[in-house]
This record gives structure tokens, C-alpha cells and sequence, in this order.
């Protein structure tokens, strides 16, 4: 039985001065990311009357922070609507939440000519409750305190707007009132930190929680707080797949209750279903920036050919190697009987052969050792832990860039990928008296990256973080492709950030591989890709699976014939029922 998270509602002689309880920092957090308006209807009465009903409407109006300015001829969240918000990089989607928040960014209906409309609450009180998850997340400045003393004082914070005082005897029906509001918010939160595993970090300072813990304790806070406009932005960041299908089961009861959901994501399977409702698309062109409101649902939305852009990258990632490198069946990694890794959960295991050409799946929730499994796969050299044989070449594509890297310039992220992929090269296959480096500019112009056919050496000089990060992962795949007698491509999530285009052209890359592939990866469409044409030097390659399954702080690994597209659906099924028991 899990350890209740939150403590059991108080009787009236217990209450305490909730109050005195609230950390000053979850304050400061919650007042900037949960705002409550009041309910109004202004401007032109034509504009106001179609916006009649909705949670959010705005018409005819603009956006000033922006240069230029966002035109927004029609836009409507309605009583439990889920809808997706999409447009480029630097649009502005987190402007138009700003608008929406009134913090530092207002609609301007221009003298009156346009029309805003701010609906009733669907919960208890007075105001329309708007709550938001931010990309850089709400816990920045609270690292010091525990999960725990994070999710108490939360809770703490949204009862005090239901004060109670059983010594004024004139409030005794207030009072009843206000406490059941209490026991409302209580349980909804402790059955969210139940749904969300959150007893398993309680105790830990927020500063040392993952990347999915963080989200996760983010989420909590903002679901609990019975909203009625949930402003999501990234919302599956580090997520394992059961927590990002418990979430979206969520956003079904949400719905039922009333609440307006809006979504931003780069995750094209999660757009599909998190955009049933409709799309809000900024487009920024010629003509300016301006909100297309539709109703159609996100995966026909996407299909218009009308809005047709430039893609990242026009061609495909063409590989130096036409053949296996090493042999298909001969082993790659090697590792000894029973093997404990340090500082993960991956204790006494037993790691399956990686053999050449060969599509191998880690499966399993995060947490369980897949990246810590790769990683020591990739770097390892020492006797005792899995290692790669000798002369085996794998590029590795990690889920997050070293730090230095990061802050350094393209042609320094080149090298690093040499580096470790093919630290002895100094040409390639086809050019032997020319650097990698000058490969990899040509590949980049070859498939007109970033809509540039014309590339020189002084793009090299670009700052890495110039590049978004579906940019930096496709550069990751154009310089692999720029070196020679690569055996295995190990990938740790390969498509984050990345919309349908570029997926697309990473499922095309990783089909036209032919050598062994290692893959992590949360995303149901590359996996749903792979299991009906995993490719691999001119024939079908069959997805392999390898399930990691974490159980009480430690890791087993099995081999597993179920295909990893079925695991993946079977694990998201089982969790999308559990999460439909929470009542909001």
C-alpha cells in the first residue's frame, strides 16, 4: 500500500492556520504560474455576441510585445476543449499564454474595435482559474526544499483562498463549506502524487530530483490546483511513456469537468491525441504574425497543404558505408555473466548479445538504467561491465549534450562527434584526402539544411545553441553519416524536439543504417515505423527487445519476443486505466 503523500482533511478542532504553513518561494512560484481573472465581456457587441460561451474568446485584436505585433482574428477555448498550440521557434506561443495570463502581455482590442471575452469558472469560486506549466519549468527557484514540503505547502496555498474560523459563529456554514473545499483539494492532489509515483522522490531535495521527477512534481502542482484553463507548454518533457498516457487520460477528465486545455509540444504522437478539439497554429510569414484558430483535429490540421513550408532538411541522410561493417550475427558488445553497474539500479543483471546489423529496442520506464546501460556500451573499456569489442566504431547520439558542447560552436560539435564515433578518422570512404569536417558541409548543403544550399567553412563557427533542438539532433545525423566504418549508431531518444518532418527523415536514416542500431526512444510513431520496416541494407529488419523493468530500487533486464511497439501500447493501455480513477 503507498504511503498516503499528503495528510488525511483535519476535523474542525483541528484546523490550523494553513497560512502560516505556505513557504514564501511555492508563493512566489504559484502566483506567477496560477492567476485567476474575473469574468468580463468587452469591446465590439457584434464580436462578443459569437464569442458567447467560451472560456477564453478574442477577436479582431492583437498582441503588442511582439515585433510585429500578433494579429488574432479569431481565437476560442471552450468549456472543456483540448487543443494544441504549434508554430516556429521565437513566434510567439509563450506570448500568446502571457495574453492569455495577463502577465506582461495583454490583448488589444484597438479602441475598442475588437472584442475579449473571459467566461465564468467551472469550479467553486468567483474568478477563472488559469494555470500553466512553463518549458523552464516552475521548480527553478525552490531546490533547496524536499517534494514533500513542495506539494504541502501547495496544498497549503490553495486552501487558504477557503479561509476557515470556527470561532466566528456566523461563518459556521462558510466554514463547512470551505473545509469540504479542504478535503477536495487534498485528495485531488494525493491522488494525482499517487497516479504519478511521486511517493518514490518524496523525500528528496528538489535540486537533486531527474528530469521526469521534476515534471512530474511540476504537473502535480499545477493539476491540484482546479483550474479552469490549463496552459501546458512541454508538458511530456523527461516523461516515461505510462506517465504520459496517464496524463493524457487525465486531460479526458478534465474535460468532463469543464477545463480548457491547451497543449504545446514537439512530440507529433502526443500532438495527435492532445489535439482532438483543434489547432492554434501562430504563422509568421511576409503578411506578419497572426493566430489560425481551427477546429479541425491536429493530424488532419497537419495534412492542409496550404500551409506548406520550407523544410529543415530537403534530402535524405545518405550513409558512407554500404555494408554491415562488422558481419550481421557477430557480436558487438560483450559482457561478462552477471554484471552491476555503478550508481544505477542496474545491480546482478544479465545484458543481451548486441550483434551486427541487428535493430535492438531498450524498453522500460525512466529511472530503470536504459541511458546509464548505453552509456557504459558506449564509453566502457574496462573488463567487469559491458564493452565493445575491439575495432567496433558506434556513434552515440545522447538525450542531452555535454554541457561544453553545448556552449560551444558547430565545427567543436563535429569534432565531438568524431570523437567518439570514429576517433581515427581523418577522411572518409569516398574522399580520402579530405577532413570529415569538409564531408560534413558538404552533406549539410547537399540536403539544403535549414533551406541554405550555399554552406561554408564559417558555418562551422555558428554557436551550437544557435540551432534548435531538432536542428542540433539532425546535425547530430548528417555528421555520423560524414564518417567512415561506423558499426553501430547508438540512439537515446533520436527525435526529441523534433516535428513530422525531421522525424520522418531520422526513421528514414535509421532504416537506411545498415549496421547494428541501439535505440531508446519514447516516440510511438518512429517505433510503429520500425516494426513494419525496420530496414537495413536492402531488407526488412525486425525490431528486437530488450525490457528493463525497475522494481524497489533495482533493475532486471530480459530479452523479450513481444514486439516494442505492443510492449509500448500494452504499457500505455495499462496506464491510461488507472489514471481514469482519479476524480476531479
Amino acid at each position: 500500500m503507498r504511503e498516503q503523500i499528503l495528510s488525511a482533511p483535519v476535523r474542525p478542532e483541528e484546523e490550523s492556520d494553513v497560512e502560516s504553513e505556505i513557504s514564501p518561494e511555492i508563493r512566489a512560484t504559484l502566483m506567477a504560474h496560477i492567476v485567476d481573472r474575473e469574468p468580463e465581456q468587452s469591446g465590439r457587441r457584434e464580436l462578443v455576441k459569437r464569442l458567447g460561451g467560451a472560456t477564453v474568446g478574442v477577436a479582431e485584436s492583437y498582441i503588442n510585445r511582439t515585433d510585429p505585433p500578433i494579429y488574432i482574428e479569431s481565437l476560442t477555448l471552450s468549456p472543456g476543449s483540448i487543443k494544441v498550440l504549434i508554430g516556429p521557434n521565437g513566434a510567439g506561443k509563450s506570448t500568446l499564454f502571457d495574453a492569455v495570463m495577463e502577465r506582461g502581455a495583454y490583448f488589444d482590442t484597438r479602441q475598442g474595435q475588437g472584442a475579449i471575452s473571459i467566461g465564468k469558472p467551472v469550479h467553486v469560486r468567483e474568478k477563472l482559474r488559469i494555470a500553466r506549466l512553463d518549458q523552464e519549468e516552475l521548480l527553478g527557484k525552490i531546490n533547496h526544499l524536499t517534494a514533500k514540503e513542495v506539494l504541502e505547502s501547495a496544498a497549503n496555498y490553495f486552501k487558504a483562498e477557503f479561509p476557515i474560523n470556527w470561532d466566528d459563529a456566523d461563518a459556521y456554514e462558510a466554514n463547512l463549506k470551505n473545509q469540504e473545499a479542504h478535503v477536495r483539494i487534498e485528495s485531488l492532489m494525493s491522488q494525482i502524487s499517487t497516479l504519478m509515483h511521486m511517493d518514490e522522490f518524496m523525500a528528496t531535495p528538489v535540486g537533486n530530483l531527474s528530469g521526469g521527477e521534476r515534471t512530474k512534481l511540476s504537473l502535480g502542482m499545477v493539476l491540484s490546483s482546479e483550474p479552469d484553463v490549463l496552459l501546458l507548454d512541454e508538458p511530456t518533457n523527461h516523461l516515461d511513456l505510462g506517465s504520459i498516457a496517464k496524463l493524457m487520460a487525465l486531460f479526458d477528465q478534465y474535460k468532463e469537468a469543464g477545463v480548457a486545455t491547451v497543449n504545446v509540444s514537439h512530440v507529433d504522437w502526443f500532438l495527435q491525441d492532445a489535439g482532438v478539439d483543434g489547432v492554434m497554429e501562430i504563422a509568421w510569414d511576409e503578411r506578419g504574425r497572426r493566430v489560425v484558430d481551427s477546429k479541425a483535429p491536429y493530424g488532419k490540421y497537419m495534412k492542409n497543404a496550404s500551409r506548406e513550408r520550407v523544410p529543415i532538411v530537403s534530402g535524405e541522410v545518405e550513409w558512407l558505408q554500404k555494408d554491415y561493417g562488422y558481419k550481421q550475427g557477430q557480436m558487438l558488445i560483450e559482457s561478462p555473466l552477471m554484471v552491476t553497474i555503478p550508481d544505477s539500479p542496474l545491480i546482478d543483471v544479465s545484458v543481451p548479445v548486441i550483434q551486427g546489423g541487428e535493430l535492438t529496442v531498450l524498453s522500460g520506464d525512466n529511472g530503470s538504467g536504459k541511458t546509464k546501460l548505453m552509456e557504459t556500451m558506449v564509453y566502457n573499456r574496462h573488463e567487469g561491465l559491458p564493452r565493445k569489442q575491439k575495432g567496433v566504431q558506434i556513434a552515440y547520439l545522447p538525450q542531452f549534450w555535454p554541457e561544453k558542447i553545448a556552449g560551444g560552436t558547430l565545427g567543436e560539435f563535429f569534432e565531438w562527434v568524431k570523437e567518439i564515433g570514429s576517433p581515427h578518422s581523418k577522411g572518409s570512404a569516398y574522399h580520402k584526402d579530405q577532413p570529415a569536417v569538409k564531408l560534413f558541409i558538404e552533406r549539410a548543403r547537399k540536403v539544403k539544411f535549414g533551406g541554405v544550399s550555399r554552406l561554408g567553412e564559417s558555418w562551422l563557427a555558428r554557436p551550437f545553441r544557435e540551432f534548435s533542438g531538432g536542428e542540433q539532433r539532425i546535425l547530430w545525423f548528417l555528421a555520423a553519416s560524414a564518417l567512415r566504418d561506423i558499426d553501430m549508431l547508438a540512439l537515446d531518444e533520436p527525435t526529441n524536439h523534433m516535428d513530422r518532418d525531421l522525424q520522418e527523415k531520422v526513421t528514414n536514416a535509421i532504416r537506411s543504417f545498415p549496421g547494428a542500431v541501439l535505440l531508446s526512444t519514447h516516440d510511438r510513431n518512429l517505433l510503429a515505423a520500425l516494426s513494419k520496416d525496420g530496414g537495413g541494407a536492402g531488407r526488412t529488419r525486425i525490431p528486437g527487445n530488450i525490457i528493463l523493468t525497475k522494481k524497489q530500487g533495482r533493475t532486471t533486464i530480459a530479452k523479450s519476443n513481444e514486439p516494442p511497439i505492443k510492449y509500448m501500447e500494452r504499457v500505455m493501455e495499462a496506464a491510461r486505466k488507472e489514471a481514469k480513477k482519479v476524480k476531479i
